[in-house]
């Protein structure tokens, strides 16, 4: 990771006092002109950035709140902020938007972007390598709120706004054994991802409630894209698999399976029945149409931006909110056997 010089380390090349660096940088007259070109080239060779979160803590308000969420490819954020802009305008803040393509480096640069650009606060979805809790956690010590959606940190004094992806995914499979299906295959999300591990969690719990535990088949995902889906799903039928379901972490995974199970002259649902999770544009746009839970993505960043303002308005002083909304499972023909 690249490290930022300081001002001590600016001072201790220069043979001055870290007051004087610390004067040079603010502009004071108290320091000489000589002095102050002096600094600031100095700091400029040495790749100094000032301490942003410590400014934070004590200056005036930007009207800015920063967005970061992990991908743009699957449909399901942009609804999302578009909640969080309409709701945040309201209350006369901005927004500045950040994607992180599912990388967790990029995420931290995304993070360490809009401190820099004195956001007083942060929402956030995360991506599917995760890894980044202790400077999420370090920006929240600051003082800086952070709301986390969707995919989220468990840290303190974090606030996070979710769906129930355990009974959701319960609900679905439940869905399909009542279509008759036995032999239902889950297409999982990366299983470092919290959302991930609930939906494996209710995939499970519904195969257990109607004594199926011998059934279950859980295939983990190293990505969640359509390309994923398709692939998986094309390595299950070449393997001589005689499943009659499959439940997919996302809708790009079912769509993705659909086409798969398509091209190896298999019918939906008749052969094989599909169930996808999010409700994206695409559920509606494929042949046949996608059974899929609806989550609120409006709603969802309507909630966070709320949650946002409460936050800073209150100076942290309030608890953290977890907010879990409610969704529905949209049965459509990729599914419905009877």
């Amino acid at each position: 990771m690249k490290r930022y010089a300081t001002i001590k380390d600016i001072a201790r090349e220069l043979g001055v006092a870290p007051s004087t660096v610390s004067r040079a940088l603010a502009g004071s007259s108290e320091v000489s002109e000589k002095m102050r070109t002096l600094v600031q080239e100095k700091a400029y060779e040495m790749n100094y950035r000032p301490n942003v979160m410590a400014r934070n803590l004590s200056s005036s308000r930007s009207g800015v709140i920063g967005v970061i969420v992990p991908e743009f490819e699957t449909g399901f954020f942009p609804r999302v902020i578009i909640g969080i802009q309409e709701e945040l305008s309201k209350a006369g803040y901005r927004i500045l938007i950040t994607q992180s393509g599912e990388s967790a480096e990029k995420e931290k640069e995304n993070l360490d972007l809009l401190l820099d650009n004195m956001v007083e606060g942060i929402i956030v979805s995360v991506t599917k390598e995760g890894g980044n809790e202790e400077a999420f956690q370090r920006v929240i010590k600051s003082k800086i709120p952070v709301v986390f959606f969707n995919r989220v940190y468990n840290l303190p004094r974090a606030s996070k706004v979710i769906v129930d992806d355990r009974t959701l995914a319960y609900d679905s499979v439940v869905h399909l054994l009542e279509q008759g299906c036995r032999r239902i295959v889950h297409l999982a999300g990366p299983l470092n991802m919290q959302v991930a591990k609930h939906r494996v969690e209710g995939y499970r719990d519904a195969l257990a409630a109607y004594d199926i535990e011998a059934g279950y088949t859980v295939m983990e995902m190293d990505g969640i894209s359509l390309d994923n889906g398709y692939s998986a799903m094309k390595d299950i039928l070449a393997g001589g698999s005689d499943i009659d379901a499959v439940f997919c972490f996302n809708d790009n995974i079912a769509v993705g399976a659909i086409q798969a199970i398509k091209d190896a002259g298999k019918r939906i649902p008749d052969d094989i029945a599909v169930v996808g999770f999010s409700e994206t544009e695409m559920s509606t746009i494929v042949e046949p149409h996608l059974t899929t839970t609806a989550q609120p993505r409006y709603q969802m960043g309507i909630e966070a931006a709320k949650i946002m303002v409460e936050q800073i308005m209150t100076k942290g002083r309030d608890l953290p909110t977890n907010l879990t909304l409610s969704a529905k499972l949209n049965i459509r023909e990729s599914s419905r056997k009877k």
